[in-house]
């Protein structure tokens, strides 16, 4: 009973304690209010790439969505719900799929313009530093 115990102990003293390391500080993808922070005070490559990274997780996240709700879409279209015809919009019809699709697509594009505006700054310091490497 007792190696019970213990091993019970040490596997999850483990499971909660082994996952807390961090390699990089730097690697560590940004919250929404850390990138909104850096989206203000972004004044170096390293800014402009790192929220690149943030924009491109995101958009993609967010297309993933997308496509998720429309084959959600599709399958209410073949399935309708009873209450659809009185409630088009509620969670459950194909409308509301639709409409959710819509806005996450519609995120990702401003994400996607963030993501290239950021891949601009980023080779634009890098140009520029490189061309005044050369000229030195």
């Amino acid at each position: 009973m007792n190696k019970i115990i213990v091993s019970l102990f040490f596997g999850l003293s483990l499971a909660a304690f082994g996952q807390t390391i961090n390699v990089s500080p730097n690697l560590s993808p940004l919250s929404k209010r850390e990138a909104k922070a850096l989206e203000l005070r972004a004044s170096t490559p390293q800014d402009h790439s790192q929220l690149a990274t943030y924009y491109r997780d995101r958009a993609s996240k967010e297309r993933a969505e997308s496509q998720k709700h429309l084959a959600e879409a599709a399958y209410f279209k073949l399935h309708p719900s009873p209450l659809a015809s009185k409630h088009p919009f509620i969670y459950g019809t194909e409308a509301h799929c639709l409409w959710v699709s819509s806005r996450y697509a519609k995120s990702a594009a401003k994400s996607e313009a963030l993501l290239k505006k950021h891949e601009q700054l980023t080779s634009a310091f890098q140009s520029a530093g490189s061309s005044r490497r050369l000229g030195e």
